[in-house]
Parts: C-alpha cells; sequence; structure tokens
C-alpha cells in the first residue's frame, strides 16, 4: 500500500507540471494579488484625499469591490466624492451596449442603490431621473431597487412613476406591473395636456397597450374626456382634440376593448395568477412555464411516474427469478405490469388535460385572459365549443396582447383541413362576428381582414359559407378591397365564388394591378393564372411601371403560361350588345 502511494505522489508532480503549463495558474494568481493591492490602495485615496484622481475614480467606477467598500462607510455615503463617483458608475452603465459589460455595471449601481443614496433628501437623488430614463426589465437596477424597498413611492415623482410605468407599457412586462401594482404605483398619472397613459394608447390605436393598461387596472375614461392627437407632419403643428366618444366612431376595435373592461369578471373557479396549480392532486402532472407560453402537459413527469413502476416491478422480477427460479414469473411480469404502465401513462396524461381545460375556462372568464390560454383554446376544437357555448361573445375576446380569440382561431386551428369539427365551430364563430345587430357591428375593413384570413386559410367551405349567406357582400367592397381579396387566392376553387358572388374578377389595386396582372408577376401557379383566364379575367389588361406600359406577356417567363396566354390573346373578343 505504502508503495503504491509513493507510485501515484511521483505520478502527480508531472501532471501538476502539466496543468500548469496548460493552465497558467502562476499568471492568475498574480492576477488576482494584483486586483487585490488595486483595490486596497483605491479605497484608502478616497479615504485620505478630497482631490480624486481620474485614474483612481475610473477604476473604482468599475469594480464592484471598491464601491461596495466604499460605500459601507457612513462618512463616505455623503461626502461629494460619492456624488462624483455614483455620476461616473452611472455614465457607464447608461453608456454600455455590450450586454455582458451592461450587467456588470448594473450590479455596481445596485451596491450604490442599496446603501440608501438614491433616497429623498440623499445625496444621489437628483441623478434618479437618469436610471429612471434606463430600460427596464426585471434584472435593472431600478426594478431591483423597487423590490428591495431601496426606492419607494416617496423617492419618485409623478413623472418618474409614469415613465416607468410607460416603459412597462411598451415591453409588456407582466411581472414588473405586478410588483408596481404591489408597490402602489398609480397607473392613471396624467401629462401635461392631461393625457393618461391609457388616453395616449387610444389616441395612437394601439389595442395592444389599450389591453395591457385595462388588464393591470387602469381607470376606464368617460365618454367626454379628451383624446390629443400628435400631429406627425410638420405641415400640421397643432395637436388635434376629440373628444373620446367621437375618436371612436370609426375605431371598433377599441370600443370593444373598452366595452370589455366594463364587463363583470367571471369566474368557473378560483383562479390565482401567481400560483395557477391550485390543486395538489394533478400539479406534477401539469407544466405552466409562464401565462404567456401556451399550457403543456408535463410529459417528463408522467413518463416518470410509468418509469418508476417499470423500474420497481423489473427489481421485483429479478428478485423473484432469483429466488424462485420460475419461468412463470417473466410471463406475468409482461402480462400484468406492461399494461398497467400503459394505463397510468394514458391516466395521468388525462387527468392533466382535465385540469389544463378547466383553468384556462377559469381564465378566459377574466376581463383579459392571457395569451397561453387564448392559444390553448383556440387550438383545441372540443374545448373551443364549450367556450363559445359558455360565452356568447367569445369571437371578441380580447388578451392582454390586443388579440382576440377570433385571431387566433384562424392562426392555430385546424381550419386548413375542413373537417366537420373546425367548421362547426367557424360557422358558429361567424354568426356571431358578422352580426350587424351587435353593438359594436364589424365595420368593412374588418369584414374584409376575416374574409381574407379564411381565404389564407384555403377552406373552401367556410369561404362558400360566408359569401351563400351573404356574411361577405361584394357591393360593400371597392375595387381595391375586391383586389385584396383576390390577392390571396390559394385555390383555384374560389375563383367561380368570388365571381358567382359579384366580385369583380378584373378589379384594380391602388397601384393598377388586376388580380390577373398580379399572379402573373408574382409567378404563381399555372392553375391559378388558367382558373382566372375561365372566369372571364381581361387578358389584354396592362399596367404602367416606371413609366413603361407593360402586357401580360411581359409579366411572365413560364413557357406554359406563355402559351395558355397566346391562346386567349388569339381567342376573338365577344361584344355583348
Amino acid at each position: 500500500m505504502p508503495f503504491t502511494l509513493n507510485v501515484s505522489f511521483l505520478w502527480a508532480v508531472p501532471a501538476i507540471i502539466a496543468v500548469s503549463y496548460k493552465i497558467p495558474l502562476p499568471k492568475m494568481l498574480e492576477k488576482w494579488r494584483t486586483s487585490r493591492v488595486l483595490n486596497h490602495l483605491a479605497v484608502q485615496i478616497f479615504k485620505n484625499s478630497k482631490d480624486i484622481p481620474s485614474e483612481a475614480m475610473n477604476f473604482a467606477s468599475k469594480s464592484l469591490l471598491v464601491v461596495r467598500e466604499l460605500f459601507s462607510h457612513d462618512h463616505f455615503k455623503n461626502s461629494s466624492s460619492a456624488r462624483k463617483l455614483t455620476e461616473v458608475v452611472l455614465a457607464n452603465f447608461l453608456s454600455c451596449s455590450q450586454v455582458k459589460k451592461k450587467r456588470k455595471f448594473g450590479d455596481i449601481v445596485k451596491a450604490i442603490i442599496e446603501k440608501g443614496t438614491f433616497r429623498k433628501n440623499e445625496i444621489n437623488h437628483n441623478l434618479l431621473p437618469s436610471l429612471v430614463k434606463d430600460e427596464l426589465n426585471c434584472c435593472s437596477p431600478m426594478a431591483h431597487a423597487i423590490e428591495k424597498n431601496c426606492i419607494d413611492l416617496n423617492d419618485l415623482s409623478d413623472v418618474m412613476i409614469r415613465k416607468l410605468w410607460s416603459n412597462v407599457m411598451d415591453h409588456k412586462n407582466a411581472d414588473l406591473a405586478n410588483l408596481f401594482i404591489q408597490k402602489g404605483f398609480n397607473l392613471d398619472l396624467a401629462n401635461n395636456d392631461g393625457q393618461t397613459l391609457l388616453l395616449e394608447a387610444i389616441a395612437q390605436n394601439n389595442l395592444s397597450q389599450v389591453c395591457f393598461l385595462l388588464k393591470y387596472g387602469a381607470k376606464l375614461p368617460l365618454g367626454n374626456d379628451i383624446v390629443c392627437v400628435k400631429s406627425d407632419s410638420a405641415e400640421q403643428s397643432m395637436d388635434r382634440m376629440y373628444s373620446l366618444g367621437d375618436f371612436l366612431i370609426d375605431k371598433p376595435s377599441i370600443r370593444r376593448v373598452l366595452e370589455q373592461g366594463n364587463l363583470p369578471v367571471k369566474f368557473p373557479f378560483k383562479l390565482d395568477p401567481e400560483n395557477p396549480s391550485s390543486f395538489v392532486f394533478w400539479k406534477p402532472a401539469v407544466r405552466i412555464g409562464g401565462w404567456s407560453n401556451a399550457f403543456q402537459v408535463n410529459g417528463s413527469t408522467i413518463y416518470g411516474r410509468t418509469l418508476s413502476v417499470g423500474v420497481i416491478s423489473l427489481i421485483a422480477l429479478a428478485t423473484l427469478t432469483v429466488t424462485t427460479s420460475s419461468q412463470l414469473v417473466p410471463l406475468a411480469f409482461t402480462l400484468t405490469v406492461i399494461p398497467t404502465m400503459m394505463y397510468l401513462n394514458k391516466y395521468e396524461r388525462a387527468r392533466a388535460t382535465w385540469a389544463i381545460n378547466n383553468l384556462a375556462i377559469a381564465e378566459f372568464g377574466n376581463l383579459f385572459p392571457f395569451s397561453g390560454v387564448i392559444k390553448y383554446i383556440a387550438s383545441n376544437p372540443t374545448l373551443l365549443q364549450e367556450v363559445i357555448n359558455e360565452f356568447p361573445t367569445a369571437p371578441f375576446k380580447f388578451d392582454g396582447q390586443g388579440k382576440t380569440l377570433w385571431d387566433y382561431i384562424c392562426k392555430y386551428n385546424d381550419l386548413k383541413y375542413d373537417d366537420a369539427t373546425a367548421l362547426f365551430i367557424f360557422k358558429t364563430l361567424t354568426d356571431i362576428l358578422f352580426n350587424d345587430n351587435t353593438v359594436n357591428p364589424l365595420c368593412i375593413q374588418e369584414k374584409k381582414n376575416h374574409f381574407i384570413r379564411a381565404i389564407k386559410s384555403g377552406s373552401t367551405d367556410f369561404v362558400e359559407h360566408l359569401l351563400s349567406q351573404n356574411k361577405i357582400l361584394a357591393p360593400e367592397f371597392d375595387d381595391v378591397l375586391q383586389f385584396e381579396c383576390w390577392q390571396c387566392l390559394v385555390k383555384t376553387e374560389m375563383v367561380p365564388m368570388f365571381v358567382n358572388h359579384g366580385f369583380n374578377i378584373d378589379a384594380r389595386s391602388s397601384e393598377g394591378w388586376t388580380p390577373l396582372l398580379w399572379n402573373l408577376s408574382k409567378g404563381n401557379s399555372y392553375s391559378i393564372i388558367n382558373a382566372l383566364l375561365e372566369a372571364g379575367a381581361d387578358v389584354g389588361a396592362t399596367i404602367v411601371l416606371k413609366g413603361k406600359e407593360l402586357s401580360v406577356l411581359d409579366l411572365v417567363e413560364n413557357k406554359n403560361i406563355r402559351q395558355l396566354l397566346k391562346e386567349y390573346l388569339a381567342k376573338p373578343v365577344v361584344v355583348n350588345l
């Protein structure tokens, strides 16, 4: 044994030498010792000198250890040197664009803030506006200071609080919004023009910001409140003032959002956003990484439970096989344990799905549900039918990001597959969406947008439903809107539908394109071109681009399509008298 230890020791010496060669340990130790000495010298200079050299000031502003040591002394915190050092640190932090360095300077700023030097009547309080202007996130020094109560309402002016809320609103930061509400920050502070953040968002027609502010408790404006619309052009230097009622006449989406803010909250069962997994018995089987993300069944937990049963069963199998030497044990294992594992996996997944569905319906009853809930419901036809039955105005339900359930359905649902369930859902929804007897019926632009979504989905049944049930009427659309509908064609079967319901096949866009010319310029498929020609598209139409008039043949290079166009150009023109 001693001999072995001696041999091991002899091998350790060259190993240490090799490691030291590859990893310069002496240099690293020397650098660490030098840093300690410099930190100590910097602290002594600040303590013993009134005029601090710029080199020492710059060095100290980049060292977290030096700043912590200096600001730990009360006599230094209120000195002019502390003020100058803070100014340099803030300048480094605010001017830095590299993420890693900015995080380092942010840690130094946090160390200064934690010592209370930014509070009211303290030496660095006048620097607080500069810190407020910085981009706000959960890791920023300002958010850290508010969370740790290093800065509170008494230290902030109304202008600063409004700026912080504006920053949170711009980034839709739910965590900071909840923090500000918890700390009592007023969301309804007005600027010099009397405009709250909500009125400003309404003036900008910014749906997502309006929904975000209402979600976190902004006060609903009254019909006679004044909306100030900022002028964008230099020619119109004066801002325009409107009453809220007049301003919202042509903005049905904003009206619907404000109406949603007036609705009572409906809770199928109590929901705590901070702790969504309220029922312990299914909590391990559900994963909700964040309310902004879609719900998911926690497959790893379910598989883990199933595998644990399998492992225990394998151990039992091995034990029984060794002790009994029976050939029936493996057979018994196969016939009992494996089906049990499969059933357990299925049962756990079903239980988790049930829990998520109940949670989603509960959250949907809130004023502005989380986006993940809307996405989950929109992609689940069975759950979607249940929501439609329980909430008659479900398509108009806005989430906190300013999107409606209808927006998510068109994006996530199986409309494109023309299955019976999806068709039933969309027919039910369109009866609600396109009902002119509602308080806020769809405007022409909104009808066009919904119709285009149906066209892009590729569902001929749904497009036919909208047209045949007079949900979409061609005479309501001018040529430009009709062209935008033609522009989105993805199936040839839709061409005769459009023509039969009164859409002008030669409708011109604002730039002068017809559906045929536009499809030729984009190199779209032969089948679409042929369908347009068969439906009577004007093959002799032209368009002027860069001062040059171009015909259909000038816009296409495909030989088959050129031959098709030449055949139609060669046909005699029939004039109806």
